[in-house]
């Protein structure tokens, strides 16, 4: 069953989710070529691949919440992820991960990160969830 609760013990154990208990959008319809206009079109979309999962997350718009509550953007069931753990944030043309205050932090390549300008590959890990961030692609 998912984990309805956030791990607040020194436990070092760790929980891990399994697909079912991962919910994230669907990919994202091609837009037509007329497009929204929006900054972030197609051609230019980045995208995040997510453990366990077996599409990738399209980023659009200015800010997705990644995080344990049903709300975020993208929902994982990880009793080591916050309610609200991180967000991917759009920068000019790029974007960043940005840490929401989590108790377990969040990772890029390793390295803990508070605010962090993201690059193709960068493998983003919360919990025990490993997102990999993925320039576009024109």
């Amino acid at each position: 069953t998912p984990i309805a609760a956030a791990v607040e013990d020194d436990d070092d154990s760790f929980y891990e989710p399994d697909a079912a208990e991962t919910s994230l959008p669907a990919p994202m319809p091609i837009p037509d070529e007329g497009g929204s206009g929006s900054r972030h079109t197609f051609g230019a979309l980045a995208t995040i691949t997510v453990t366990g999962i077996d599409h990738d997350v399209v980023l659009s718009g200015e800010r997705i919440v990644v995080g344990r509550l049903a709300e975020c953007d993208v929902h994982i069931q990880d009793a080591n992820i916050s309610r609200q753990h991180a967000a991917f944030v759009a920068e000019g043309a790029g974007w960043a991960i940005e840490d929401l205050g989590s108790t377990n932090g969040t990772y890029v390549n390793g390295e803990r990160a508070g605010h962090l300008r993201l690059r193709d590959g960068d493998v983003v890990t919360i919990g025990v969830t490993e997102l990999v961030f993925h320039e576009p692609r024109v």
